[in-house]
């Protein structure tokens, strides 16, 4: 049974992150990319990258001792498309996490997040100033990704362990949509948004499929390399869950954020296998969006 290609599936990404002096929970690699607009003061978005940073890096967000090995690998990239005014800036933001596996030197994405609403004001010299009971455009959205980072990175070490946190970023994304004057938290002309990701994650029609994504990551990827063909029976099962979900529910920004941050790892998982055909059906038939992916990687 070849382990080769899921290694360098879960390897993919995990050399990208940079490990920040006095980091606490989370190894965030922060990026304000500000190539789209002309004429800006961009030494504030360079001082703004690294402000991010300190503030995410270098604070307990939690009660838990963490040591420098458990830190959370993850990434921010902030895209500037537009200086509206002065100081006050329209971006995108691309969030990642990714959690190590067992018994190997690899990693596996968690968190998969493209966000394509942000707008907040800085000027150069500003402090971040965390307040979970006061809505700020640009400190309450990092606040929220920091918790969802939390609760989903949880999630997969424990069922249902990430809660607590998940409903932090609630709390925060509550707050936000009672403001006048925030923006993102609402309809993009769709049903996803970072308030209805959060909604949909904590939802009783998703609890179970939460306590699949640990079973997944606890079941099949730490123990792959311990005996890779049970780890693929048990993943077949939790797909065959999945299907039964899907079938009941109808596709969800959850399952889509799953299987988009996974895809590539799930062809992995079964390649090799004397259940890949069995795989590939029920993948094609659940996540069709990807389905040349698993024809190459199964056929």
């Amino acid at each position: 049974m070849s382990l080769t290609i899921l290694t360098v599936v879960l390897a993919i990404g995990s050399s990208a992150l940079i490990q920040p002096a006095g980091a606490q929970e989370l190894d965030c690699r922060v990026q304000v990319d500000y190539s789209q607009i002309a004429g800006t003061d961009r030494s504030a978005l360079d001082e703004l990258e690294s402000r991010m940073a300190d503030y995410l890096n270098r604070r307990s967000w939690t009660s838990h001792r963490v040591q420098s090995s458990e830190r959370i690998g993850c990434r921010l990239q902030v895209i500037i498309q537009d200086e509206p005014s002065t100081g006050t800036y329209r971006a995108r933001v691309v969030v990642s996490s990714r959690r190590p596996v067992y018994g190997t030197a690899q990693s596996t994405p968690v968190l998969r997040l493209n966000d394509p609403e942000w707008t907040f004001s800085y000027s150069r010299g500003e402090s971040l100033v965390h307040n979970l009971n006061r809505y700020d455009p640009l400190a309450s959205v990092l606040d929220f990704y920091a918790f969802l980072i939390l609760g989903m990175d949880f999630d997969t070490f424990a069922e249902h362990g990430g809660t607590s946190y998940l409903e932090q970023s609630r709390s925060i994304s509550d707050r936000a949509r009672s403001d006048p004057s925030s923006t993102g938290w609402d309809s993009f002309g769709s049903d996803r948004n970072r308030s209805d990701f959060i909604e949909a994650l904590l939802s009783s029609r998703h609890r179970d499929f939460r306590g699949i994504v640990f079973r997944y990551h606890y079941e099949v990827l730490d123990r792959y390399t311990e005996d890779p063909e049970a780890a693929q029976a048990t993943a077949l099962d939790l797909l065959q869950e999945v299907a039964e979900m899907e079938d009941r529910l109808g596709r969800t920004y959850v399952f889509d954020h799953f299987f988009s941050s996974k895809y590539q790892e799930l062809g992995a998982v079964f390649r090799g296998g004397s259940q890949r055909q069995q795989a590939r059906a029920l993948l094609t038939r659940i996540d069709p969006s990807h389905s040349s992916t698993y024809n190459d990687l199964l056929n």
